[in-house]
């Protein structure tokens, strides 16, 4: 009985421990591009709070509209960032430097929403996962949506020890506009537009398992007390 009452105990610790790393976000300022409040597609130059551009100017805040994007005009809220630019080949868009360091031992799942309107010829997109400034993962255009139509990414890193140098450095999450003109629209200005940007943690199985074992030791020194 006893055996059974460890093994009960071990179980219910471990699917404790697994929906609590699932439901483990991490704070990302302005993460649904809500700030400012804009009217009915109007939009910010240059100013996206919470992020900074990155590899030059074109990017901004909008209110995007059912001329834009249908049926989903935004996939959270009524804002999305959008960035611009010359078919140059020269990637743009916006970052943030999270308050959260890269742990160890700890797999990273990144997802954002990835837009193609009717405003701009599809440029393509890379969304990056950092630390230290360093890419630890990324997803380099593999979606294509329709005109008008949204796509989720996501973005999975799992721990490598060959990291470990980065622990303790800074994460950071960058959404970019490659600068291709992929359409064949010669001379035409490129964009794609972001939304609803999410970061989670999830502890590696060892170390879920290692929590559990902690918590059964202290449960065995309760009792005997």
């Amino acid at each position: 009985m006893r055996g059974k009452l460890v093994l009960t105990i071990v179980a219910a610790t471990l699917f404790a421990l697994s929906a609590s790393a699932d439901a483990a976000g991490i704070p990302i300022i302005n993460a649904g591009f809500e700030d400012p409040v804009l009217a009915e597609d109007d939009w910010t130059w240059l100013d996206v709070p919470g992020w900074t551009q990155v590899g030059g100017d074109g990017a901004g805040v909008w209110n995007t509209t059912t001329a834009d994007f249908d049926p989903v005009i935004a996939p959270e809220g009524q804002n999305v960032v959008y960035t611009e630019n010359p078919a140059s080949g020269v990637a743009n868009g916006v970052a943030q430097i999270l308050t959260e360091t890269f742990a160890a031992g700890t797999d990273y799942t990144l997802t954002v929403v990835v837009g193609n309107s009717w405003a701009y010829y599809w440029s393509g997109y890379r969304v990056e996962l950092l630390a230290d400034g360093v890419v630890i993962a990324e997803d380099d255009n593999t979606l294509h949506p329709d005109y008008m139509e949204w796509g989720a990414s996501t973005v999975e890193y799992t721990y490598d020890a060959a990291d470990s140098g980065l622990v303790g450095q800074a994460l950071e999450i960058r959404l970019l506009n490659l600068g291709i003109d992929i359409d064949g629209r010669p001379g035409e200005t490129v964009g794609v537009e972001f939304d609803d940007v999410n970061l989670a943690i999830v502890p590696e199985p060892a170390t879920m398992t290692m929590l559990a074992l902690g918590g059964i030791a202290m449960l065995k020194r309760r009792k005997r007390i």
